[in-house]
């Protein structure tokens, strides 16, 4: 990506919302702190420092925001200091490039009237634009704030759904981005109250919006979630400056009672986790509390009762006694999440026995989901290693180890007097099971052990492999090596019938090259073309070689 641009190569959404965050000014420091490194403060729901580092053609190196944005590559904050530093590299004659003129050098250039006379005109074909201006720049108070903020939402809504109320597919990703900024203003407000209702009403409008939507891309669905991760930073700045928090708590808590919109069941654990926040609070957590329990009794969701109670636990063993905490965990053991925790805090605690009996039954119980089995038996294991059973944990660590877990050949070998026999009989097991999983396990079984022979007559049976263990093996075995490649190309020579295909086998050659030599590569070419010679497109690329 290059300073110079950038624009093409970042998320529309965030590409935007960087602008608006240089054009407001929110970049209060930019440093140059030599060999072509920045750093730059910047103003936002808190202060974020952002690094960059360029080369003298305005390639960007390196790239880093401390602020908690996990939803791609760039934030908003390392987009406004790209502008920024458009702007300083511009007048850095150090920097080797041909400068193109770039959409800010155009508006730039432009007159103020101009550009009032140009925005009123785009206004008149954009019924949203007037309304996201005035809701993004206009100066308001708390009520009208909120208004605007309800009526641009309507507005976005009008737009996108056809005259049959639906939005589709081609028009989800343009109605959740609109959404999208909307949301950006809830960050970016003084007022944590205002930002708290601005950040509930897109909330509720991109949840209602699911339900008359297509959005198998999940575009709607990544606005709930932005909109749950500006919530919950305003909750927790709310609780560390004491800043309207009560206000702010029942906001969030009395929003989990709205069930006007189909799919609002699957967001009220959601609001719940971050109304946890708050639980610090004695008032507040009882509060919260009460309406979890009160939703569990309302709810026939065995999810969210699940997630619920996974919520209660959380608060028990942090503010209410041990013994509380442990009662609630095995009143609900049949959770597997609550098995987990229990068998964790057995193992903790060198209780041992308890740990294998509650693990055998997870096992029975789990019987039908292969992966929880596994999960289950090697809590087992570790509680017969903490008794020192070594033959209860040979018997284990094997059906581990063939069950696909190589690590437990490492548990075997620890068990064992005889490592060389035990090797020999593993691998001879996995030959003669000659599954597939157990096919790719004595793979990496012979990688662990390096047994090149070994691995050399695994590729021979199994030609594909060659490629990545060429080099490995040709320092001992270079004449077989060399005898399997022209074998393995030959074959996806055979089996290649268009260029996409062609080309792939001449990649292949020209890696074989590097251990069969130009001689060798020169070789099997000639041959490839006289058994080829009625296919041009093969040819052809044989030729480029």
């Amino acid at each position: 990506m290059n300073i110079y641009h950038f624009e093409n190569e970042i998320n529309p959404i965030i590409y935007d919302r960087g602008y608006d965050y240089y054009l407001a000014g929110h970049i209060k420091e930019s440093v140059n702190l030599g060999e072509r490194e920045y750093l730059f403060t910047i103003e936002g729901t808190n202060e974020y420092e952002v690094f960059v580092k360029l080369d003298r053609h305005g390639n960007i190196l390196d790239s880093f925001c401390d602020c908690p944005y996990d939803k791609g590559p760039v934030c908003k904050h390392e987009v406004a200091a790209y502008f920024q530093l458009l702007g300083i590299v511009q007048e850095d004659s150090n920097y080797q490039t041909n400068k193109p003129t770039t959409f800010h050098d155009v508006l730039n250039a432009l007159t103020k009237e101009q550009l009032i006379e140009i925005i009123i005109d785009f206004t008149k074909d954009d019924e949203t634009l007037e309304e996201r201006l005035m809701f993004t720049y206009g100066k308001r108070d708390q009520e009208h704030e909120l208004e605007y903020c309800r009526r641009l939402i309507r507005s976005i809504e009008d737009k996108y759904s056809g005259r049959d109320g639906f939005i589709h597919y081609d028009d989800v990703l343009d109605f959740a981005n609109e959404l999208e900024e909307v949301l950006e203003k809830a960050g970016d407000m003084d007022d944590l109250l205002v930002s708290t209702d601005i950040a509930l009403i897109v909330f509720r409008a991109a949840v209602e919006a699911i339900s008359y939507a297509d959005d198998s891309s999940g575009a709607i669905s990544f606005v709930t979630d932005r909109a749950i991760l500006i919530l919950d930073e305003i909750s927790k700045i709310s609780v560390e400056n004491n800043n309207h928090k009560r206000a702010i708590f029942k906001k969030i808590l009395t929003a989990v009672d709205e069930e006007d919109y189909e799919f609002w069941s699957d967001f009220q654990y959601d609001l719940l986790a971050v109304s946890m926040n708050y639980a610090d609070d004695e008032n507040m957590r009882s509060s919260l509390m009460n309406k979890v329990e009160t939703l569990i009794e309302r709810t026939d969701d065995r999810y969210l009762i699940k997630s619920l109670r996974s919520l209660m636990l959380k608060v028990k063993e942090k503010y209410e006694s041990k013994e509380e905490a442990e009662k609630f965990l095995h009143e609900h053991i049949h959770y597997h999440s609550f098995r987990k925790k229990a068998i964790q805090q057995y193992l903790c605690d060198k209780e041992y026995e308890k740990v294998i009996a509650l693990a055998k039954d997870s096992e029975e119980k789990d019987a039908q989901h292969l992966g929880l089995v596994l999960s289950w038996k090697k809590y087992r294991y570790e509680a017969l290693k903490g008794l020192k059973l070594k033959e209860e944990q040979q018997l284990l660590a094997r059906e581990l180890f063939f069950a696909g877990d190589v690590d437990f050949y490492e548990e075997l070998k620890k068990l064992t007097d005889d490592e060389e026999k035990l090797y020999e009989e593993l691998k001879q097991k996995l030959k003669d099971l000659n599954t597939w999983r157990a096919r790719n396990l004595l793979l990496e079984l012979i990688e662990k052990e390096n047994d090149l022979v070994e691995l050399l007559q695994y590729v021979k049976e199994h030609p594909y492999h060659i490629e990545k263990y060429s080099e490995k093996l040709a320092e001992f075995f270079k004449d077989d090596v060399i005898e399997i490649y022209e074998r393995f190309i030959k074959t996806i020579a055979a089996n290649s019938s268009n260029r996409k295909e062609y080309r792939n086998v001449c990649q292949t050659i020209k890696k074989f090259s590097k251990v069969g030599g130009e001689s060798k590569k020169t070789e099997l070419v000639e041959t490839l073309k006289a058994l080829y010679k009625r296919r041009p497109a093969f040819l052809d690329e044989l030729g480029k070689i």
